[in-house]
């Protein structure tokens, strides 16, 4: 497991699938045997988080109490599961397992993707102050009820829209936007504070140089609007009406990665760069891409 682990965090540090994509990979499993001085190790070469526990592995308290420490120690995110059991060898985490083990984040608290009572979910809003995150493959009405709750509270700060991958039930290319349109139109909230959720809380959560901007931060940025014929004027507005945005220019560490999304409707407005029109996409590349037009 610690092999393993230092081999995802030392590949992802240069690999961009399709030449663009950031993964951020290097998470340990907590297995028995694991010491302070394997932490250590894997700390030194890049592993910067702890697997999901309750999604394979060690989960009970009493099991991985010191690991969760050492974890600690060496800066490492602890993130733990919510709900029911998923994938084989994974495990059922309610309420008073995420309690005690008080992680970083609660992932999936509306199922993984099978979503625990709501009584158990309640616990964990109204018992911590712990971030939690909703998913859209989980529990759609649970995803709602737990959005409105953390409204109510005014604790909205706490929140983080997730996809569940790289699990394939999680492997869907539009999940997060999607999930930030149901969350700002159906729970009636900012469309800002909705794109935050996917955004900063996350970088904030997980220790990333990405997802919000400022000087320093890795140039990572999304130009999208209303898509044709939506009654939205632009981006924002689409995401409260329940439109998905259609995203045009994607920027990645400052450099144009491609000027049309292949999963969002076409983009209403004219995108320009250095003031030339680049015009309308051909049905080929708007399903293939742009790029031929970037030289």
């Amino acid at each position: 497991m610690k092999s393993l682990a230092i081999l995802g965090a030392k590949t992802s540090q240069n690999f961009r699938p399709g030449g663009f994509l950031k993964a951020h990979h290097g998470t340990v499993i907590l297995e028995r045997g694991l010491t302070e001085k394997d932490f250590k190790e894997m700390a030194e070469n890049g592993v910067r988080y702890v697997a999901e526990i309750g999604g394979s592995g060690l989960y009970k308290p009493e099991d991985i109490k010191g690991m969760v420490a050492w974890a600690r120690e060496c800066a490492m995110v602890v993130p733990v599961h919510f709900g029911g059991e998923s994938i084989p060898g994974s495990a059922r985490v309610w309420s008073d397992i995420v309690l005690e083990v008080k992680p970083d984040v609660v992932v999936h608290l509306n199922g993984g993707s099978t979503a625990a009572p709501w009584e158990e979910i309640r616990k964990i809003i109204e018992e911590s102050d712990l971030p939690v995150e909703v998913i859209y493959n989980g529990n759609p009405k649970r995803m709602y009820q737990i959005v409105k709750l953390l409204k109510e509270r005014d604790e909205l700060h706490r929140l983080l829209i997730g996809s569940d991958s790289p699990i394939g039930i999680g492997m869907i290319p539009t999940a997060i936007i999607r999930c930030v349109t149901q969350v700002a139109s159906l729970n009636e909230i900012p469309a800002e504070t909705a794109i935050a959720a996917a955004t900063g809380t996350t970088a904030d959560v997980y220790k990333l140089n990405t997802g919000k901007i400022e000087a320093g931060r890795e140039a990572d940025l999304l130009v999208m609007g209303a898509p044709k014929d939506s009654v939205a004027k632009d981006a924002r507005e689409a995401f409260e009406l329940g439109d998905t945005p259609a995203i045009g220019v994607m920027i990645v560490d400052g450099r144009i990665a491609t000027l049309k999304a292949r999963n969002t409707n076409q983009l209403r407005a004219v995108i320009k760069i250095n003031g030339q029109d680049v015009g309308t996409p051909s049905l080929h590349e708007y399903f293939f891409g742009m790029k031929s037009r970037l030289a």
